[in-house]
């Protein structure tokens, strides 16, 4: 039984090309942490805030993602650069058709957005622009908060008001 030298150098050519892709998304971490933390405690603020934190790049792959969001996602911070954020929070295939991370891209402006995720929770979402020295849009900084207990909240409320009126009108 012969050896088939096709399909080690498709292995050869697979590991490489991860390797490859790891070493461009540590250039993409390294190149975005330049940007975002040429104050000192940059890092510091990013990695201990409690919201979520990530950068997302042009091709909606999560660059960066601070604790909190990690462990949302449940991936360490290598595993997370091979994912498209559509992928993570949605579990689509395809971009989302309101993503406001398009929007920045394509409209230079902070957006700021409630979505909903597929396991029921609710999310405020605001995603800023972040510039090269260039003036050019780079990254997207999203940042996210749970909303979901406000919003069963309001939901209650509503509801009891809706009886109140019914009960005394």
């Amino acid at each position: 039984m012969g050896i088939n030298h096709s399909s080690s150098k498709d292995d050869s050519d697979r590991r490489q090309n991860q390797k490859d892709t790891l070493g461009s998304q540590r250039a993409k971490v390294k190149h975005l942490w330049d940007l975002v933390t040429q104050e000192n405690g940059g890092r510091l603020f990013f990695r201990s805030i409690s919201d979520l934190v990530f950068f997302i790049d042009k091709e909606k792959k999560i660059v960066w993602a601070n604790k909190a969001a990690q462990q949302l996602i449940g991936k360490k911070r290598d595993k997370i650069g091979t994912l498209r954020c559509f992928e993570i929070f949605q579990n689509r295939k395809i971009s989302c058709r309101d993503c406001p991370v398009t929007q920045v891209f394509q409209g230079d402006k902070l957006q700021r957005m409630e979505k909903t995720t597929p396991d029921g929770k609710s999310w405020n979402l605001n995603c800023y622009p972040i510039r090269n020295k260039d003036n050019a849009i780079e990254f997207v900084l999203v940042t996210g908060h749970e909303i979901t207990e406000k919003i069963k909240a309001q939901s209650e409320l509503q509801e009891k008001e809706i009886r109140y009126r019914t009960l005394f009108e």
